[in-house]
C-alpha cells in the first residue's frame, strides 16, 4: 500500500487520475482503510478480504524500510536502520532500531556469540523490544548486481540469512559486483 500522505497527493499529481477516476477512488478508499485502521477493525467487515493481494506485505525498498551494505574491502559491514513499527499510520510514532550486519569471518560471529554455519553470513536484528503479539517480520535480504538489477531474494530467518558464493545465484553477478540490501517487512497479525 502507498503511504497515507502519498495518497493525498497523488490526485493532484496523477496525470492518469482523470482518465480513470473510479478505478483511483475505488483503491485509494481501500488504501487509506489499510492505513488508518487497526486490521482486526478490517476483518470484522464481511466485505473484506484478508487474502486479496492488495494487503499482502510488500517490499519497500525505500527510506526508512532498507538498508544497503556492500561486498567491497573497506565499505562498512554494519548499519543502523531506523523504521516505524508498521506502515500504518497507527503505528507510525512507535519506532523500531535494526542492526545490519554482514559477517566475513567467524571471528566476526563469535564477537557477537553467534555461531556461523556458513559465510558469507548477513543478521538484521531487532535492537528495539515491540509488542511480538500484534507486529511480526517477514524480513528479506535482496542481493543487488552492479547497482541495477535484483539477482536473488532471500528470507532472514530467526534474524541471519546465509549466502553461497556466485556460483549459487540463480543470475550471477559479474566480477561478484553485489550489493546486500536489508530489507524490513512488517506484517500485522490479526487476533
Amino acid at each position: 500500500m502507498i503511504p497515507a500522505e502519498k495518497l493525498y497527493e497523488l490526485e493532484a499529481n496523477s496525470s492518469l487520475y482523470g482518465t480513470h477516476t473510479r478505478l483511483y477512488r475505488d483503491n485509494m478508499l481501500k488504501a487509506f482503510q489499510f492505513n488508518i485502521l487497526l486490521f482486526s477493525k478490517l476483518l470484522s467487515n464481511p466485505q473484506f478480504n484478508g487474502d486479496d493481494d492488495d494487503f499482502k506485505p510488500r517490499l519497500y525498498t525505500a527510506s526508512p524500510w532498507s538498508v544497503s551494505l556492500g561486498s567491497a574491502p573497506g565499505q562498512s559491514k554494519s548499519r543502523w536502520l531506523n523504521t516505524p513499527l508498521h506502515n500504518s499510520l497507527i503505528f507510525k510514532d512507535n519506532r523500531i532500531q535494526w542492526e545490519a550486519i554482514f559477517f566475513t569471518n567467524r571471528h566476526e560471529c563469535s564477537n557477537r556469540g553467534l555461531n556461523c554455519k556458513s559465510l558469507p553470513m548477513m543478521r538484521l536484528y531487532p535492537q528495539s523490544n515491540y509488542d511480538r503479539s500484534k507486529i511480526l517480520f517477514r524480513n528479506q535480504l535482496l542481493l543487488m548486481c552492479e547497482g541495477k538489477y535484483i539477482c536473488q531474494v532471500q528470507d532472514f530467518k530467526l534474524n541471519l540469512a546465509y549466502l553461497g558464493g556466485n556460483s549459487t545465484l540463480a543470475y550471477p553477478c559479474p566480477d561478484d559486483k553485489l550489493t546486500y540490501l536489508f530489507v524490513v517487512r512488517p506484517e500485522y497479525v490479526a487476533t
